[in-house]
């Protein structure tokens, strides 16, 4: 098998999983601070804005797990998986990572911002890895040629 194949299934199957998995873990830290943390004499999962977001996350989290499953099980004759859905299965987890991990920074309210707590490390931890396998932008630019059939020139002659 060759180093370019190894990194081609890399970047195509495993970064939406690892994209989840973040979003898996940022909610399961927001959802056990909430739980914890008292406000007014109760736990703040009690108030009902913060119920909102713990439902959004949850959704879009089960969204990204779909499109990652997907992405995956949709292969080619090659044994490949289909490009355009796992560029748009890795564009929407790693916006779900950046998402919920400012949503996390921002359930735990000071703290989630400290240098060292996990919603902090998660957020530096993801943007390092997600550059590593294209920038959001790129993947933007692949999903729109796909949609058109048609690669479009990016540069000036």
């Amino acid at each position: 098998m060759s180093s370019g194949f190894l990194l081609t299934s890399f970047i195509v199957v495993i970064a939406p999983g690892t994209g989840v998995l973040y979003t898996q873990a940022a909610l399961e830290f927001a959802v056990k601070y909430s739980e914890e943390r008292r406000q007014f004499g109760r736990p703040i999962c009690e108030f009902r804005g913060l119920q909102w977001t713990i439902a959004d996350m949850a959704t879009q989290l089960h969204a990204a797990r779909l499109m990652s499953y997907r992405a995956a099980g949709n292969v080619n004759e090659h044994r490949v998986p289909d490009a355009y859905d796992t560029a748009m299965a890795r564009l929407f987890a790693s916006e779900m990572v950046q998402k919920f991990t400012n949503e996390a920074m921002q359930i735990c309210g000071h703290f989630g911002y400290a240098t060292g707590a996990p919603p902090e490390r998660m957020y530096r931890g993801w943007r390092n890895y997600a550059s590593a396998a294209g920038t959001l932008e790129v993947l933007r630019n692949v999903i729109a040629a796909m949609m058109r059939g048609r690669s479009f020139k990016h540069r000036r002659d």
